[in-house]
């Protein structure tokens, strides 16, 4: 049986990376974390989000809210055009 390698969200490195908990992050945003925890597990699109709770993670987060959505490089360009 083939085990399926599943990549982790931006959202959730990005907090791993600043070693924030989901709890944590949920209080500074001011959201459930049952919210964080389905953006994280996919069950919720990331990429519909409100843009302010995507711009508060992004603040807490201390990066660019691009960087928490799951983009393809084709809708990257679409969306913020290419970065030279």
């Amino acid at each position: 049986m083939r085990k399926i390698e599943v990549k982790m969200t931006n959202l959730k490195s990005l907090r791993r990376e600043k070693n924030i908990s989901i709890k944590e992050l949920a209080e500074r945003v001011n959201i459930n974390f049952t919210r964080i925890q389905h953006y994280e597990s996919r069950y919720r699109d990331i990429n519909k989000a409100e843009a302010l709770v995507i711009y508060h993670i992004a603040k807490v987060l201390e990066c660019n809210m691009e960087d928490i959505l799951e983009l393809d490089s084709e809708e990257e360009k679409k969306f913020f055009g290419s970065r030279t």
